[in-house]
């Protein structure tokens, strides 16, 4: 209750700092798999499984939204290795030299937007799209490195679905309560500021 009190962001349940350590979760489970994988397999782990752990945390996002339904709607974030395969596969085709790459970069950004309005997973899988696009690009990927990558998206994808089945927070009842507590938290303070205001200008003749 002490540190509660005095976060400056109000956080109903802690739901955005679990969201963040499924995240997180995602992101170290994502990296470790495939460093370990591709060590056995006499490859260097870097930078593909640096590309795991960010496919990780874009997919965060999408997943997470599906992760709020019931039952097999959970595995809905697994739509978000579509992007991650175009973008990889887009990558690998698009020349390296600086005209293509950015108007390739420009024409992603103008999908992104236009999924944008398919509602908030909509816009998730766009920016899911362009980040790995651009991120990939940073790497200079081969056409030789697309099924290694797109592999790699499926181990981060999965990762950040099955992470959402760990069961961390309150349930509803102490969200719910948390919540109302925040919102009177913050009437309160709204209000203490006002209530110094007006005690004040009862004592200046101008007002």
């Amino acid at each position: 209750a002490f540190f509660a009190n005095r976060f400056t962001l109000i956080d109903p349940g802690y739901i955005r700092l679990f969201g963040s350590l499924r995240v997180l979760i995602a992101a170290v489970v994502s990296v470790a798999v495939v460093a370990i994988g591709l060590e056995l397999a006499g490859k260097a782990p870097m930078p593909t499984a640096i590309f795991g752990g960010m496919i990780a945390m874009f997919a965060g996002g999408v997943a997470a939204q599906s992760g709020a339904r019931p039952g097999l709607a959970k595995f809905g974030g697994m739509l978000t290795l579509v992007p991650v395969v175009v973008a990889v596969g887009l990558i690998t085709l698009v020349p390296r030299e600086r005209l293509p790459s950015v108007l390739a970069v420009a024409a992603l950004a103008f999908v992104g937007v236009l999924l944008s309005r398919f509602g908030p997973q909509g816009a998730g899988l766009g920016r899911v799209l362009f980040m790995t696009f651009y991120f990939s690009l940073l790497l200079r990927l081969s056409p030789d490195d697309f099924w290694l990558y797109a592999l790699t998206g499926l181990v981060s994808v999965t990762a950040s679905v099955l992470v959402q089945f760990i069961p961390l927070g309150h349930g509803h009842v102490g969200l719910v309560r948390s919540g109302v507590r925040a919102f009177e938290n913050s009437v309160a303070h709204s209000i203490d500021p006002l209530v110094d205001t007006v005690s004040a200008a009862r004592w200046d003749p101008d007002l």
